[in-house]
């Protein structure tokens, strides 16, 4: 029985023993799990047990996912906020082979449902295709086809569809400027007709920039008033440097929250394109000299396998620019028959169908002595007599006597010619002595003698006045009329003709008694002279009687001014003492003379906590008048005290309260007093410090030790110890059983 019971024991021994080693571990041993790349495919996670699947295959070193012939469609993977049926929670590159197909059906109105989904950069390249489209539902939260915390496209051909949706967007872009950039390949992105928010093809929070490729950017419309509709939404610029691009909105083709747009993109317009550039090969030109000018039109033809029309609608066979209003470029389109690309391109051409003008002669006129003309013409080539070169630019050239067959033309070939036949001499007519009359030639009717203005002036007399030419050899003049009076003569002023001027009679002379002005006495005040009552005259001499009598100067009734009668000065300190302000004041009229001083400042320094630093605001005035003020102020109060160890200065006794001080170590200011209470009996020893042994073991506290904490980190040794404890103890046991 004992023998039974003793192995019941050391079974349980072995037992705990087991348990303890199966424990170790769980202790010091972590499980490999695999990586996981924060990367789904077809809403499943790839880690590092699954890096490809049918048609995708991961590259974690690249971080590639490399598409080859994928399709999926379904509900996707994602975070609740974001589906994708491509999901990645960083940066990440697609490389596309092949045709791949990306849809992600989710459709819930707490998350957005994308094709593709990156919360990182993602970069496209490769040659494949991709066709990618979010969930569709009129009360789903946003429908994607790539959202991504910016993208750049290298190559390939993708097809990106946002669905109907509250918000709808064919590429869009996830946080604040996060960039799109196109550098190649064929982008389709279209997004739908939005139920609330917006819908654009493309958007995205920073630049949107394209460098090659072509791209199409649509959107379908919005339900919602007020909603932008937009092929290209930009929450800074839009680059436009290569390729070409489409873009279409409800509203507007693009918008940029800086206004920076394409070349050619008028603010507000729904539609918008670029086209591939025309090349010479896909037309003729006719109609145009070697110079580069045409006289009828600049006629444009397309070759075989094209055709070509003024705009990218209509296409015929030839387009000609007949309009001299647009002269200098045309801008046409090229369809090339085989495919429908359309391509663009301009011509430069200089169109004038405008012969040149020559003015001042008729063809076939007769002149005399000489005669000039004038050539005019926008683009002159140049202007010839017979076959003598006179010039090649506009102006006015004089022919001499003899036959002139002049013709003028221009870069464009079109040209005007006259002949003109110019005599010798003039043969005048007969001069009527009238000089307003000019004498003209008999054979070219020009005038030989100008006519003239008549130079008329008046001549008088008693009698009367009449008007004569002073013209030489002109003896025109008028009838003689008599004079017609003016205002009789006055003191200064003669009686005249009130038509030419003739002194009928003359001015009577002035008397100053007729013209004098009273001016009244005036008070003298602290700055203006005042004056006594006098009387002047308009001729400007002063008087002190009526009758003019008595002839004076104005400083005979001047009374001199009193001057200020100033009191005693005010100072007023600035708020900073850095400067003073000294004002008096006449008690007369309140004048004032001031001055502000700059102060000149005395620091004297504190000492420690004995005096605190002054300084002495000093202000010297200009005006002597105003005397030296001063001003004291404390700038930094003393240091402050340091208190000693209490200091008795009487004992307590049992009959009788003691007393004590603190005072500063450094002045020997006394900082504070107190009374040591009467002693008891139980109380007689006293400290020289003047403390009681209670009061000095008062408040002090023995510190208590802290036991430390085990260590964790070794809990595979302690373990360890308890299973050779345990075998130990079995050890002993059985050992006392041998020895019984």
């Amino acid at each position: 029985m004992e023998k039974s019971t003793i192995k019941r024991k050391i079974g349980v021994c072995f037992m705990a023993l087991a348990m303890i080693v199966a424990m170790i571990p769980s202790w010091s041993v972590t499980a490999n799990a695999a990586t996981d790349y924060g990367l789904k495919v077809g809403g499943a996670e790839v880690t590092s047990d699954r890096t490809s699947g049918d048609g995708w295959s991961y590259n974690p070193t690249a971080n590639t996912l490399t598409l080859n012939d994928y399709s999926y469609s379904g509900k996707g993977g994602g975070d609740g906020t974001f589906s994708g049926g491509i999901y990645s929670t960083s940066n990440l590159t697609i490389k596309l082979i092949g045709n791949n197909f990306v849809d992600d059906t989710l459709s819930d109105k707490y998350a957005y449902s994308c094709g593709i989904f990156v919360n990182g950069k993602l970069t496209i390249t490769g040659d494949g295709s991709l066709t990618t489209s979010g969930g569709s539902g009129v009360d789903g939260k946003g429908s994607y086809g790539i959202m991504a915390g910016g993208l750049t496209v290298n190559n390939g051909t993708i097809t990106a569809i946002g669905k109907t949706a509250k918000e709808s967007y064919g590429i869009g872009t996830i946080g604040q400027s996060k960039n799109i950039i196109v550098n190649g390949g064929t982008i389709t992105a279209t997004g739908a007709v939005s139920t609330v928010y917006g819908s654009c093809g493309i958007q995205c929070s920073g630049n949107f920039t394209m460098t090659g490729g072509r791209v199409t950017a649509k959107s379908e419309g919005v339900k919602q008033p007020g909603s932008q509709s937009c092929g290209i939404s930009s929450g800074a610029s839009i680059y436009y440097n290569a390729g070409v691009l489409v873009a279409e909105g409800q509203t507007k083709a693009m918008y940029s929250s800086q206004s920076t747009y394409p070349n050619g993109y008028t603010k507000g317009d729904k539609t918008f394109r670029t086209y591939d550039i025309a090349e010479s090969n896909m037309y003729t030109v006719s109609g145009v000299n070697s110079n580069g000018w045409a006289n009828r039109e600049a006629k444009l033809t397309a070759t075989s396998g094209y055709k070509i029309g003024m705009t990218d609608k209509q296409f015929g066979s030839s387009i000609s620019f007949t309009d001299e209003a647009a002269n200098g470029s045309g801008v046409f389109y090229i369809k090339k028959t085989s495919n429908g690309t359309i391509y663009k391109g301009t011509i430069s051409y200089n169109l004038d169908k405008t012969a040149p003008t020559i003015s001042g002669a008729t063809d076939g006129g007769i002149y005399c002595v000489s005669k000039s003309i004038t050539v005019n013409d926008s683009h002159l080539k140049e202007v010839k007599d017979g076959n003598t070169v006179l010039g090649a630019s506009n102006g006015t050239y004089t022919l001499p006597a003899g036959t002139h067959n002049i013709t003028a033309t221009d870069l464009a070939g079109n040209s005007t010619s006259i002949t003109v036949t110019v005599n010798e001499e003039h043969d005048p007519n007969k001069d009527d002595g009238n000089c307003a009359t000019a004498v003209t030639c008999k054979v070219c009717g020009d005038v030989v003698t100008p006519a003239k203005s008549h130079n008329y002036v008046w001549t008088s007399d008693p009698e009367g006045h009449w008007m004569k030419c002073r013209n030489a050899g002109c003896t025109s003049k008028t009838t003689l009329q008599r004079h017609v009076p003016g205002a009789a003569a006055t003191e200064d002023k003669a009686q005249t003709c009130t038509v030419c001027g003739y002194t009928i009679n003359p001015p009577l002379g002035h008397v100053c008694q007729n013209h004098l002005q009273k001016v009244n006495a005036t008070t003298a005040t602290c700055t203006q002279d005042g004056n006594n009552e006098y009387y002047k005259c308009t001729c400007g001499k002063i008087y002190s009687d009526t009758g003019a009598q008595n002839e004076k100067s104005e400083s005979d009734f001047t009374i001199p001014a009193t001057g200020h009668s100033y009191g005693t000065p005010a100072y007023t300190w600035s708020q900073d003492n850095l400067s003073c302000t000294a004002v008096r004041a006449c008690g007369t009229c309140n004048a004032q003379e001031t001055e502000t001083g700059t102060a000149v400042t005395t620091v004297t320094p504190k000492d420690g906590c004995k005096t605190s630093e002054t300084t002495l605001y000093t202000v010297t005035f200009t005006n002597d008048v105003f005397g030296v003020q001063t001003k004291e102020v404390v700038t930094k109060e003393a240091d402050a005290h340091t208190p000693s160890e209490w200091i008795v200065d009487k004992k307590a006794t049992t009959t009788e309260a003691g007393s004590r001080h603190q005072e500063c170590t450094e002045c020997g200011t006394v900082l504070k007093t107190e009374t040591i209470a009467k002693l008891t009996d139980s109380k007689a020893n006293i400290n020289p410090s003047g403390k009681n042994d209670a009061d000095k073991n008062a408040g002090e506290k023995s510190a208590s030790s802290v036991p430390g904490t085990g260590d964790t980190s070794l809990v595979d040794v302690w373990a360890l110890l308890m299973a050779f404890a345990v075998l130990g103890g079995v050890y002993a046991l059985c050992r006392q059983r041998k020895a019984r």
